[in-house]
């Protein structure tokens, strides 16, 4: 598949997302790393599968064409659930089983291959960043800027990419 010429660049600024079981998160920054806005993109269908693995997919387009527009490179938190789900596999208690039903549940192989084809496709530079302790190192920020957990994350994931420390 031949892709477009490299149409953004990080010197613009990123966009961070934050990607969570019934919707994406998105932080646009300058380049400066100064939060520009948020976005919020809702996936009320993920529990049923086809309906379920569309939607990401119309996100997906969305968003990379927002970053396109922008001149922006995305930012995205590179998850491994091999390891949790198989230590959540023997869940006995009420919240192990609800936090084992979640991330069973959460479709992000089909969101991480569906934005890098699309990236590829459009010509955005997609940036895989470390997900560790984004939420909880995000808590300070958020209680200061007076934002959710969820736009925190998603800043913080576009700080990362630029090469800010959290």
């Amino acid at each position: 598949m031949d892709s477009v010429p490299w149409s953004t660049e990080s010197s613009h600024g990123n966009i961070g997302l934050d990607f969570n079981k019934e919707f994406i998160q998105a932080c646009e920054t300058d380049e400066s790393g100064n939060i520009v806005g948020f976005k919020r993109f809702d996936l009320p269908n993920q529990s049923k599968n086809s309906r379920g693995q569309h939607e990401i997919l119309e996100k997906v387009k969305e968003i990379v064409s927002w970053a396109r527009s922008a001149g922006k490179d995305i930012a995205y938190e590179d998850l491994d659930f091999i390891k949790t789900k198989s230590a959540v596999l023997k869940a006995s208690s009420r919240k192990g089983k609800d936090y084992n039903r979640m991330v069973h549940s959460l479709n992000y192989s089909q969101y991480k291959e569906g934005l890098q084809r699309r990236c590829f496709k459009e010509g955005v530079t997609a940036v895989a960043v470390n997900p560790a302790y984004t939420s909880k190192n995000a808590k300070p920020y958020c209680r200061e800027r007076k934002m959710n957990i969820h736009s925190g994350a998603a800043w913080l994931i576009a700080q990362r990419a630029r090469g800010f420390r959290s």
